[in-house]
């Protein structure tokens, strides 16, 4: 089954919180997103890991992302299928 990994990222921009959305990887990808010291490592992204790892798989992808330094991970989602993440979460 094909899986998204969804992070779900808020930001106080004057005091009002933003949300949005972000693919962190999927199914044709690894989960490590590219990171050779990254703690989780797996061929392919299956239900089942990323359920338990996804938590930990967002965070790794959030290091790696400066522009999200300031953004906290609000949560995430492992959706089926190819998901298109709403701008305002």
């Amino acid at each position: 089954m094909f899986v998204t990994l969804v992070a779900v990222l808020c930001h106080a921009l004057q005091g009002v919180p933003v949300c949005l959305e972000e693919i962190v990887t999927d199914s044709r990808f690894t989960a490590q997103a590219g990171k050779t010291d990254a703690p989780i490592e797996m061929s392919v992204l299956t239900m089942a890991q990323c359920l338990a790892n996804g938590q930990t798989i967002a965070s790794v992808w959030m290091a790696g992302h400066p522009a999200y330094r300031t953004w906290t991970l609000h949560g995430w989602k492992c959706a089926p299928g190819h998901y298109e993440p709403g701008r305002a979460a």
